[in-house]
């Protein structure tokens, strides 16, 4: 979120999603960073291939109700991979996520995998 909020015109997380879903201007380093992960990273590759197929299992629901579940095409799906992973997050910090369920533990290792990944070649690119 903060390297969203530092890079984006938004100003609300929905604002800075849908900027990053664009592919705008502003949001360069992230796709750019995403597909090098996309291409070269097993780790990568193999948590984005299992969150698509949790995804098409059932769907990945808002604990809130607020919004559609959300199943993933393919790789090349990225506004539902951002949103995707997005409703984890959510989903984790706000309570609707439960440990003791491996859908759950799946869904968010395979997050955190695709984040890892993502954001260490972000990181990486700097320097």
């Amino acid at each position: 979120n903060a390297w969203l909020e530092f890079i984006s015109n938004g100003r609300t997380d929905r604002e800075m999603l849908e900027e990053l879903k664009s592919k705008s201007v502003n949001m360069s380093s992230l796709v750019e960073t995403y597909d090098a992960a996309h291409s070269s990273d097993e780790f990568f590759k193999r948590s984005l291939r299992d969150l698509i197929n949790k995804s098409k299992e059932e769907s990945i629901k808002d604990v809130r109700g607020q919004r559609q579940p959300i199943s993933i095409n393919d790789e090349s799906d990225f506004e539902n991979i951002v949103e995707a992973i997005y409703r984890i997050r959510c989903n984790l910090f706000h309570g609707g996520k439960d440990a003791n369920d491996l859908r759950d533990q799946v869904l968010v290792q395979d997050a955190a995998m695709i984040l890892r990944q993502w954001i260490g070649k972000l990181v990486g690119s700097w320097g």
